[in-house]
C-alpha cells in the first residue's frame, strides 16, 4: 500500500480530538475523567521556570487544521496529535559574525499510538542549523516527550523559513512544521520598543470546589477596585469566567453564562453585579482543580464556539487563576505555557500574562504553596498572590494593585535579542529615562522587570537599548 505524505501545520485546537492513552482517562487537554495524572514518558527535561521560553505549536484560534490529507484530527491516531515545541521560533536580532543562543526543540506525542519521527530538517531558512540530540529514526510512545535537538542562527540576512519534522503513525505519514525566523542586525546595538496594551481580554478561572464560597464572594465584590486603574486610563476590556472543573460534567473552559451573557465589557449594564454573578460559580465542582487546561481550552477549541466574541485579535490576554488548592492539570506547566504562547505568537509574547490567586500555605487555604502556579507566573510574566488576600479586610486596597497588572500594565518585558552580559541597558518610557532602581534585568528570562511602583501605563511606549550578545 502506498503511504500518503501530508504537510501539517499543527494547531492547539486539534488537541481536543486526541484520545488519551489507555488508562489515563483524559485527553491532551486534561478533560474526560477523574483519574490520577498520567505517567508521561518524558525523555527530556522540562523547561526550567527561570529560562527563556519559546512559543509552542502554531495556533489557529478558530480551530482549523491546515493539512494535506492524512490528518485524523478526531480519531486520536492522526499526525496532528504530534506537537512540536516551539511551533513558532523567532530568535530575534543577531549581529553580523555572531550566532543566536541555541533554542531547544521538543516533540510531544498526544496520540494513543506510537509515532516514528525522522530527523528534523531546516527548509528555506539559510543561516539556521539544527543539531540533533536524539538518535533518529525515533519511536515516541503515547504521551511521551523528547528533546529533538537545538536550532541556532548565524545570519547572512534576515530570513524566515520552517523546521520540518517527518513522522509516521499507522494512519499515515506527515511533516509537522515549526516556523523559524531571525533578523540580521546592522551592528551589535539593539533597540526594542513595546507599547503597553490599551485593550485586554481577561479570563478568570475560578475554583468551584467545596471550600471556595468565601473567596468567590470576595472576588465578586471587588471589580470596581480591580478596574480602578483601567478606568482611569481608559483600557478597553473583555472579561470572561470559567471554572476549574475540567471533568465530563464541568465547564471544560467554556465561559459561564449569566443574564448579561458570557462576555462582560465596559458597556455591560450593571457591570459590577454582572461580574459578581459570573464569579459566584458555586461549590459543587470537581475536587481535581485544574486551571491550566481549562484556560487553554477557553482560548483554543472553544474560541469560535461557546466562547465566541471573547478573544479579540489585537487585544492582550491576561489569565487569572483563583483557587485555594494546588493546580492539577495533567501535564507540566511548561507545556501549557508553550501552548498559550502559541495563541499570541512569539512576537506578541509581552501581550500574554498569567496571574494566580493561589495557596501559599496559610490557614485560609487547603493547599500548600504551589510550585506549578509559581512556575506558570514566572514563565508568562505575571505574578502570584496569596488567595487568602481575597477574603481579607485589606483586599480592596490590594485588588487595585493586582488589577493594575491584570487589566493592562505589564511588569515583565521580554526581549527578542539577548543583551551582552555585563553591558548596560537603557530603559525609557515615553522618552523619559527610567532610573535603574525602578527596574531590573532578569538574565534567565532575558527580560526587563519593572518595580511594582513604576509600572508603565496603557498606551505608553517602553524603549530598551542594549548591546547584543555575540556568541561565536
Amino acid at each position: 500500500m502506498k503511504t500518503r505524505l501530508s504537510r501539517v501545520l499543527l494547531t492547539v485546537a486539534s488537541l481536543a480530538g486526541c484520545v488519551s492513552p489507555e488508562g489515563t482517562g483524559r485527553d491532551a487537554l486534561g478533560n474526560g475523567g477523574a483519574s490520577d495524572e498520567p505517567a508521561t514518558a518524558d525523555a527530556g527535561s522540562s523547561m526550567d521556570a527561570g529560562s527563556s521560553m519559546d512559543a509552542g505549536a502554531s495556533v489557529d484560534a478558530g480551530g482549523s487544521v491546515d493539512a494535506g490529507g492524512s490528518v485524523d484530527a478526531g480519531g486520536g491516531t492522526g499526525p496532528s496529535c504530534l506537537i512540536v515545541t516551539p511551533g513558532e521560533l523567532d530568535v530575534g536580532g543577531v549581529a553580523p559574525g555572531c550566532r543566536s543562543p541555541a533554542a531547544l526543540v521538543t516533540a510531544t506525542n498526544r496520540c494513543r499510538v506510537a509515532v516514528t519521527l525522522g530527523t528534523p530538517v531546516v527548509a528555506g531558512a539559510p543561516g539556521f542549523v539544527f543539531a540533533a540530540s536524539a538518535v533518529f529514526p525515533l519511536v515516541l510512545p503515547p504521551n511521551g516527550r523528547v528533546p529533538l535537538g537545538t536550532v541556532t542562527f548565524t545570519p547572512g540576512a534576515s530570513v524566515s523559513g520552517e523546521l520540518h519534522v517527518a513522522h509516521e503513525t499507522p494512519s499515515g505519514a506527515a511533516i509537522a512544521v515549526a516556523r523559524i525566523s531571525g533578523e540580521l542586525l546592522p551592528n551589535s546595538a539593539a533597540v526594542e520598543q513595546y507599547t503597553i496594551p490599551t485593550a485586554v481580554d481577561v479570563l478568570f478561572v475560578v475554583d468551584n470546589s467545596g471550600s471556595m464560597s468565601e473567596a468567590q464572594e470576595g472576588l465578586g465584590s471587588s471589580l470596581q477596585f480591580l478596574l480602578a486603574d483601567a478606568d482611569a486610563v481608559g483600557v478597553d476590556f473583555h472579561i470572561g469566567v470559567t471554572t476549574t472543573d475540567n471533568g465530563a460534567q464541568g465547564e471544560q473552559g467554556r465561559l459561564v453564562a449569566t443574564s448579561a451573557g458570557t462576555v462582560l465589557t465596559r458597556q455591560t449594564p450593571a457591570l459590577n453585579e454582572a461580574f459578581q454573578r459570573a464569579v459566584m460559580v458555586g461549590t459543587s465542582g470537581s475536587v481535581i482543580e485544574q486551571t491550566f487546561a481549562p484556560a487553554l481550552r477557553a482560548v483554543t477549541d472553544h474560541a469560535m464556539g461557546p466562547n465566541v466574541g471573547f478573544r479579540r485579535p489585537n487585544a492582550a490576554l491576561s489569565i487569572v487563576s483563583v483557587t485555594d488548592e494546588v493546580e492539577q492539570s495533567p501535564f507540566d506547566p511548561d507545556w501549557y505555557a508553550s501552548m498559550l504562547l502559541a495563541v499570541m505568537g512569539e512576537r506578541r509574547r509581552n501581550e500574554l500574562a498569567y496571574f494566580a490567586l493561589s495557596p501559599q500555605g496559610r490557614g485560609c487555604s487547603y493547599g500548600p504553596a504551589d510550585p506549578r502556579q509559581a512556575a506558570m507566573t514566572r514563565m508568562l510574566g505575571g505574578q502570584e498572590w496569596d488567595v487568602c488576600n481575597v477574603s481579607s479586610p485589606t483586599w480592596t486596597t490590594l485588588a487595585q494593585r493586582f488589577g493594575e497588572q491584570v487589566f493592562g500594565r505589564r511588569r515583565v518585558i521580554y526581549l527578542n535579542a539577548r543583551p551582552n552580559p555585563g553591558a548596560p541597558l537603557f530603559v525609557s518610557v515615553d522618552g523619559v529615562a527610567i532610573p535603574p532602581n525602578q527596574w531590573s534585568y532578569d538574565t534567565g528570562r532575558a527580560a526587563v522587570v519593572f518595580d511594582p511602583t513604576a509600572l508603565p501605563s496603557a498606551g505608553q511606549v517602553v524603549r530598551i537599548e542594549f548591546e547584543t550578545e555575540c556568541l561565536p
